[in-house]
């Protein structure tokens, strides 16, 4: 679907700031991962309710593995943030 397409993209942008963020340590980069993330969350909640209709369980599964895989990763991107701000501020 359209949405899953735009959910791939969105974690792209999400990799691209988290790239720059790491690298010059802007801030810009930082916040804008996290508003993409927002996005993400959003984009999250509307495929939960098309998820709702699917009528093949093992497709609710596969989303349910997606999500745990988007949260997983937002935690990595957090935490290497984390990571070099505590370096920054040394």
């Amino acid at each position: 679907s359209l949405l899953s397409t735009e959910i791939t993209g969105a974690i792209y942008s999400t990799i691209a700031n988290q790239r720059g963020f790491l690298l010059s340590g802007d801030p810009q980069f930082k916040a804008t991962r996290a508003a993409i993330w927002s996005e993400i969350d959003t984009m999250r909640t509307r495929f939960d309710a098309l998820a709702s209709t699917f009528t093949d369980p093992r497709n609710r599964e596969e989303w349910a593995k997606v999500k745990t895989l988007l949260a997983e990763t937002r935690a990595i991107q957090d935490r290497a943030a984390e990571i070099l701000v505590a370096y920054l501020e040394r």
